[in-house]
Order: C-alpha cells, then structure tokens, then sequence
C-alpha cells in the first residue's frame, strides 16, 4: 500500500501570508467518509468540505437522459463552500430531503447525477449540507482529534529542507467498525479560515473492526 501526501495549495499561499504558524497552532486530523478525492485546488479551507447554505430560491431540476441539477438565481453555491465532488445531504425540501454526490458546481448550478432528483420548484427554505468528514461512530467523532505538540526540527541546510513532526495519532474501534475511510486530512484549526493543510491518502478503503487501532504514525510535515 502506497500512502501518499498531498499539500493543498492554500497551504502554501497561507505560509507564504504568514496567516498561520505550524509550530504553535492546533492541527486537527479528519477521516474521510468512502469516495472520497483530496483536490490540491479545491480544497483550500475546512468550508470546503463542510459548507453548507439554506434559501428559499433553490429548486431541483429533473433532467431527463441528461444530468439533473440543483439551481438557484441568488444561492451563494460557492461562497459557501460548496466544490466538485462534495457530498452533501439535501433538507427542508418537499421532494428531495436525500444525499447525493455533486459532480460539479458553478455559480448558480450544482451539477448531480441523472436520476437522481425529482423536479420541484424553489419557495421552500432549503437547506444543503456538505458532508465529507467520516461519520461519528464505532470510536471515530467527527473534528475532535488533533496531532497534539508540533516539533519543528533545525534548520537542514543538509538536505535543504524543514520538518515539523507529531506523534501517534490514533483512533481505536468501539461497538461498530471505524471505516471505510479512504485517507485523513489535517487542517490548521487556530487559522481564522481554517486553512487545509493536505490529504493523507490511504491508497484504499481502510477499516477497522473492534477491538483494533488505526494509526497515523509519527507524521512529518516537510517544506522543501
């Protein structure tokens, strides 16, 4: 299994902007639900893969053979956060109170696919909420871990590089299975935007039966 990291490109334009300081502020860890995909581009803050936006303009549009779509002439889709391939959980509609997968979103139309929706026009409050952080269960609660105390190494003129390192971070199965979870990713909490910092991938669909651990072991966040 190959487990991979991923910077987000915020990240490197909040360091940059000096928004934020990985050696004294608090870095929270979170498991991702199934299906999961870390974009470097899309992914900027914890908005990202929590937004969520609720107004009376937003209707469903059945498209026949084609895709259907979600759309509203003044619903702020992407100022609040909403990105491609978020999942999120529809309330407050008449027809479709479901979870679906956005397969695009722009402003004004979020893309979803056919056969999905069922037509209904806007009036009702509507409320869209993204819905990517694994749920709370089985031992795992949603946005509560953190990496605990980063340690920021020398400077390494050796390998022109600088490390920030954390221990162990871990999750234990109780009562129902942790998972699946196809990666973790860290944010910056102290940050006021609530910067991402990147995606640990797992290469695959983890869980995690009880009594047994998932583990994050001894991690590294280099800048080189």
């Amino acid at each position: 299994m190959a487990v991979t990291f991923t910077y987000s490109n915020r990240y490197k334009y909040a360091l940059m902007k000096k928004l934020l300081d990985i050696s004294t502020d608090t870095i929270k860890v979170l498991l991702m639900r199934s299906g999961f995909v870390f974009n470097k581009d899309d992914h900027a803050t914890l908005l990202n893969i929590k937004g969520t936006i609720t107004a009376s303009d937003i209707a469903f549009v059945d498209g026949g053979g084609g895709n259907d779509s979600i759309t509203g002439v003044a619903a702020a889709f992407l100022t609040s956060g909403l990105v491609n391939n978020n999942r999120i959980t529809i309330s407050g509609s008449a027809s479709n109170n479901i979870t679906v997968d956005i397969i695009s979103v722009v402003a004004g139309t979020i893309t979803v696919a056919t056969g999905t929706l069922t037509a209904e026009g806007a009036g009702a409050s509507v409320t869209l909420t993204a819905e990517d952080e694994l749920a709370t269960g089985g031992g795992y609660t949603k946005d509560t871990k953190t990496t605990g105390t980063v340690t920021m190494t020398a400077e390494d003129d050796a390998n022109d590089r600088c490390d920030a390192t954390f221990p162990t971070v871990s999750w234990t199965a109780s009562g129902a299975n942790i998972g699946p979870t196809p990666g973790a990713l860290l944010y910056d909490d102290t940050s006021s935007e609530n910067t991402i910092i990147g995606y640990l991938d797992f290469d695959g669909d983890v869980t995690k039966v009880p009594p047994d651990s998932l583990y994050i072991g001894n991690g590294t966040l280099r800048l080189a």
